[in-house]
């Protein structure tokens, strides 16, 4: 099993090859446009690539902050294109980068080697989806949940109420029409507009779509 940080885009890629030149029995799990697996079988091996972003919707930065893991590197990402490739020089402007505060902490007393760093920052965003997705293994250990069996956050937090705190045995199985039923009734939660309006007056609102997915 492989987990890839969002998956949604990397997937694009790995479908693209199995479909086009892939001679391999391959599945994926797609839902709305949201691709949380794709399975390749080959002889009696399967390789799975999973997205980790489901697990833990957060950035590889704010989830390096909060494990205390290796800080994810700055990037240049608006230099990053087939014709700088090769580039080799000195470091790019500040316009490059997504603030200025990246831009800050690259090492500017060097040649800057395009290529080589950018495998050195796929190599950082490695480390740090294979460290804390071993965290989070440890973290729901105590569930006897195999995180490798699970597919999003919301489908974590319910595997967990059932095994440990469903005590009225509640049934969560149904099929997939009764499940597209009962879906149109998902709103986006609490939407609240406080005070009188005058006349002519605009009110702004806001919801919230997919609130109590997220929150899980």
């Amino acid at each position: 099993i492989f987990y890839i940080h969002n998956l949604d885009y990397d997937g694009l890629f790995i479908l693209e090859y199995l479909t086009k030149f892939g001679d391999f029995k391959f599945e994926s799990f797609i839902r709305k446009k949201n691709i949380y697996s794709i399975k390749i079988y080959n002889k009696n091996k399967i390789i799975e690539f999973k997205c980790s972003y489901k697990l833990l919707p957060s950035s590889l930065r704010n989830i390096a902050k909060s494990f205390n893991l290796d800080e994810k590197m700055p990037f240049p990402y608006k230099f990053s294109n087939r014709n700088n490739l090769e580039y080799v020089g000195v470091l790019p402007s500040v316009k490059y980068f997504n603030s200025y505060d990246e831009w800050l902490k690259m090492n500017k007393n060097s040649l800057f080697n395009f290529k080589e760093y950018s495998l050195l920052y796929c190599e950082r965003d490695v480390l740090i989806t294979i460290k804390f997705v071993k965290i989070l293994k440890e973290l729901i250990k105590k569930f006897n949940i195999n995180i490798d069996k699970v597919y999003s956050a919301p489908s974590l937090s319910l595997k967990i109420f059932i095994k440990k705190f469903n005590n009225d045995k509640i049934k969560f199985r149904h099929n997939f029409l009764l499940d597209k039923f009962i879906r149109k009734a998902y709103f986006g939660g609490r939407c609240e507009i406080y005070g009188n309006p005058k006349p002519n007056e605009y009110i702004y609102h806001f919801a919230f779509p997919g609130m109590y997915g997220l929150t899980m």
